[in-house]
């Protein structure tokens, strides 16, 4: 990992998309962590994740609850991507994404989440 660099850990099992994200945030100066949804949790405390990225429509229900719970107890921001939205609208620190989405639009909201709020041209050029 990159020094003084956000993190952001992305948990979504699309191999596609994971790698495309990874370019487009390491292109923003943030460094992407890609982990499976089992070990997200602990992945997310052990990083100090600045960011959590979820791909809600392939996790189950309790493991979206478990990963929104570990962010507000690291304080991380969670940027959730799906066709519904399986949390609850009031929950602190989530920015939902409705599918289907834009990468540019996709990186601009987990930068705006991280306070940096990056122009989406820039993350997406």
């Amino acid at each position: 990992m990159t020094a003084g660099h956000p993190v952001v850990l992305i948990v979504d099992p699309n191999e596609t998309t994971r790698f495309v994200l990874c370019e487009l945030l390491r292109r923003s100066g943030v460094t992407p962590v890609a982990a499976g949804a089992r070990l997200a949790s602990r992945r997310a405390v052990e990083l100090s994740a600045s960011v959590i990225y979820i791909d809600a429509d392939a996790v189950s229900d309790a493991v979206l609850q478990e990963l929104v719970g570990v962010a507000a107890g690291v304080t991380s921001p969670i940027v959730v991507a799906g066709t519904n939205r399986p949390i609850e609208p009031s929950s602190r620190g989530v920015t939902f994404v409705r599918k289907p989405y834009h990468f540019r639009d996709l990186v601009h909201k987990i930068l705006a989440s991280l306070g940096g709020g990056a122009a989406p041209e820039q993350a997406a050029a």
